[in-house]
């Protein structure tokens, strides 16, 4: 499944993330940037880390609920914007005509107290507030709070359980892991069964969702 203005930036050890024109990340912009980034449902914290190379995601405790990658793949942790701040997990492949992947059980929004918990994307013009403890993108005019979309409300409901209830999903998977069927049946139910991914869901999505 893909998200209409979201984009993914893999994050590999030794490797420059994001390049922006600055000289030093003594002042602003990085003063505005957490030292920690937090992801739901249960605030586990990653370390945010800006130079004047770039931004990047170092994990500060094992990761639980790993995809299982094909043999030759590795895991590895990234992030991705656009309505959300989001912290995602991608295989990554040895070789073929593509490099990483990953999916919505794979990936939790960043959550948040204050506007101050919120990373901020100078180099993509992308800045976050803190709404109802979730990083939410300020451009309200491309990304409104009002009606989700059911792309948006499966970010929702996946980030309100554990990664390792969800990482066994999808279109190639026989026996779904419990908690990613109980995120598509509420989504379906929410938002329709025939309708597509960027249409705005008519019902309401269930109370342990999360809720923008």
């Amino acid at each position: 499944m893909t998200v209409p203005r979201r984009s993914f930036q893999l994050v590999l050890p030794a490797v420059v993330v994001v390049a922006v024109a600055v000289t030093s990340c003594e002042g602003p912009p990085y003063a505005w940037n957490p030292r920690v980034v937090q992801e739901a449902p249960d605030g586990d914290a990653w370390l945010w880390e800006c130079t004047a190379m770039g931004c990047s995601l170092t994990q500060t405790a094992e990761i639980s609920g790993l995809p299982d990658c094909p043999v030759g793949g590795n895991v590895e942790p990234g992030y991705s914007w656009g309505r959300f701040f989001y912290i995602d997990l991608f295989c990554t492949l040895p070789a073929g005509p593509v490099s990483a992947y990953s999916n919505f059980g794979w990936s939790r929004v960043a959550v948040c107290e204050r506007d101050a918990d919120c990373p901020q994307l100078f180099h993509r013009g992308d800045f976050y507030d803190c709404v109802n403890s979730i990083c939410q993108n300020i451009n309200t005019d491309e990304f409104p709070r009002g009606p989700i979309t059911k792309s948006v409300a499966f970010e929702l409901c996946f980030s309100a359980l554990p990664r390792e209830e969800t990482v066994h999903g999808g279109a190639m998977i026989e026996e779904p892991d419990p908690g990613y069927s109980q995120v598509v049946e509420a989504v379906q139910v929410a938002c329709g069964y025939d309708t597509g991914l960027y249409e705005p869901c008519e019902g309401e999505l269930p109370e342990w969702c999360l809720q923008p």
